[in-house]
């Protein structure tokens, strides 16, 4: 799949309980949150602000899902990126 634009196909994280290397807490249950914790699958060349393999933030209900290998992820603009768990937050 080749992406076009600034858009970014992310891969939900189904359900997250964790602590950043930072002291960062999460928890991530999708009836529970407004956000969503994602891994970037794809990026299309324009993007400059993640990377494939890259943990991100996005909002619940941000986005179109595709089903791709039987599996449902999301596509969604650059912009729409809340955050970024960075290296030394993992």
């Amino acid at each position: 799949m080749k992406l076009l634009g600034n858009l970014i196909l992310l891969n939900p994280i189904k359900e997250v309980d964790k602590k950043t290397k930072s002291g960062l807490a999460y928890v991530e249950h999708e009836e529970k949150t407004n956000s969503k914790l994602c891994t970037v699958v794809e990026v299309a060349d324009k993007v400059k602000t993640v990377k494939k393999g890259d943990k991100v933030f996005v909002h619940r209900y941000i986005g179109s899902v595709v089903t791709i290998d039987h599996e449902d992820m999301i596509i969604v603009n650059e912009r729409d990126i809340m955050a970024k768990i960075t290296g030394d937050e993992e």
